[in-house]
């Protein structure tokens, strides 16, 4: 799929930036092996309607534990689920390689919504943690999900395990303009 990049990621980059010293994401949960560093999606969801939760959700991948292609492939299709999930609010994703900078996702707290994403062990399951903010007190959502097994992001289960947290990220975030919904 050929995502083209939009205006409106252009015009949030203009926002201010967090607060000195804030927190910027959730604990994940415990790991069998060491937590990666955070990697930041280039991809995103656009929101144009008055009426949406917010104007742009980005996505940091804070312990997926995919190889760069795989991440890759299953950062865009996240981006493309949550997406058609929330069209009623003309929500579209968007490929951008500036929103992999991150300092551009602690921007924009009122209008942005942040998604950490990661997998767990033991049983296999992938989780998400939304943000409105920088501090502990803007999570307005976590949870996990349950996969299929340990491989079922990497192999020929991937499409559906996205599709899965992608229908409960759009839940969680579509009624959840400005409180905490978690």
């Amino acid at each position: 799929m050929k995502l083209v990049c939009l205006a409106a990621l252009t015009a949030l980059a203009a926002c201010t930036p967090p607060r000195a010293g804030a927190p910027t994401e959730a604990a994940a949960p415990a790991a069998a092996a060491p937590a990666p560093s955070a990697t930041y999606s280039p991809f995103a969801v656009i929101l144009d309607a008055a009426d949406a939760p917010a104007h742009a959700i980005t996505f940091k991948d804070v312990g997926l534990r995919l190889a760069p292609a795989q991440a890759a492939v299953v950062h865009e299709a996240l981006a493309e689920a949550v997406a058609a999930r929330l069209q009623a609010h003309a929500a579209r994703a968007v490929h951008d390689p500036t929103v992999a900078d991150p300092a551009w996702h602690t921007q924009c707290a009122s209008a942005h919504r942040y998604v950490d994403v990661w997998r767990s062990d033991a049983p296999a399951r992938v989780g998400f943690s939304i943000w409105a903010g920088c501090g502990s007190d803007d999570r307005l959502a976590w949870a996990e999900r349950p996969l299929a097994g340990p491989t079922a992001l990497d192999g020929p289960d991937m499409l559906s395990a996205v599709e899965d947290v992608a229908a409960a990220i759009a839940t969680a975030i579509a009624p959840c303009p400005h409180a905490p919904c978690g």
